[in-house]
Protein backbone atom coordinates (compact mmCIF):
# COMPACT_ATOMS: atom_id res chain seq x y z
CA UNK A 1 0.00 0.00 0.00
CA UNK A 2 1.41 3.36 -1.22
CA UNK A 3 0.99 6.42 0.60
CA UNK A 4 1.36 9.92 -1.46
CA UNK A 5 3.16 12.98 -0.09
CA UNK A 6 -0.21 14.89 0.58
CA UNK A 7 -1.41 12.01 3.04
CA UNK A 8 2.03 11.92 4.66
CA UNK A 9 2.05 15.44 5.22
CA UNK A 10 -1.22 16.01 6.50
CA UNK A 11 -0.68 13.28 8.76
CA UNK A 12 2.55 15.33 10.16
CA UNK A 13 0.76 18.18 10.40
CA UNK A 14 -2.17 16.53 12.60
CA UNK A 15 0.55 15.11 14.52
CA UNK A 16 2.92 17.72 15.02
CA UNK A 17 -0.75 20.35 16.03
CA UNK A 18 -1.76 17.47 18.51
CA UNK A 19 1.47 17.15 19.90
CA UNK A 20 2.37 20.55 20.72
CA UNK A 21 -1.16 21.04 21.85
CA UNK A 22 -0.65 18.14 24.39
CA UNK A 23 2.63 19.87 25.93
CA UNK A 24 0.93 23.45 26.00
CA UNK A 25 -2.38 22.16 27.60
CA UNK A 26 -0.45 19.58 30.38
CA UNK A 27 2.08 22.90 31.27
CA UNK A 28 -0.84 25.32 31.42
CA UNK A 29 -3.27 23.03 33.85
CA UNK A 30 -0.64 21.13 36.06
CA UNK A 31 0.92 23.22 38.51
CA UNK A 32 3.87 21.29 39.55
CA UNK A 33 4.68 21.56 35.40
CA UNK A 34 5.26 25.29 35.55
CA UNK A 35 8.70 25.64 35.84
CA UNK A 36 11.26 27.80 33.85
CA UNK A 37 12.65 24.97 32.06
CA UNK A 38 8.92 23.61 31.09
CA UNK A 39 8.02 27.40 29.93
CA UNK A 40 10.62 27.32 27.79
CA UNK A 41 9.66 24.18 26.39
CA UNK A 42 5.83 25.76 26.32
CA UNK A 43 7.26 28.83 23.95
CA UNK A 44 8.98 26.42 21.64
CA UNK A 45 5.74 24.41 21.45
CA UNK A 46 3.71 27.62 20.75
CA UNK A 47 6.19 28.62 18.08
CA UNK A 48 5.88 25.08 16.80
CA UNK A 49 2.66 25.38 16.65
CA UNK A 50 2.46 28.63 15.10
CA UNK A 51 4.53 27.74 11.86
CA UNK A 52 2.37 24.28 11.60
CA UNK A 53 -0.81 26.51 11.20
CA UNK A 54 0.49 29.48 9.30
CA UNK A 55 3.78 27.96 7.48
CA UNK A 56 3.61 24.34 6.67
CA UNK A 57 -0.12 24.22 4.69
CA UNK A 58 0.74 26.64 2.04
CA UNK A 59 4.00 25.33 1.96
CA UNK A 60 2.52 21.64 1.40
CA UNK A 61 -0.09 23.08 -1.19
CA UNK A 62 2.86 24.39 -3.08
CA UNK A 63 4.99 21.69 -3.30
CA UNK A 64 1.62 19.37 -4.06
CA UNK A 65 0.80 21.74 -7.34
CA UNK A 66 4.55 21.97 -8.31
CA UNK A 67 4.99 17.75 -8.45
Amino acid sequence: MSVSHGEASASRLFSLQVGNTLIIVAVLTTRRLRTVTNCFVTSLAIADLLVGIFVMPPAVALYLVDT
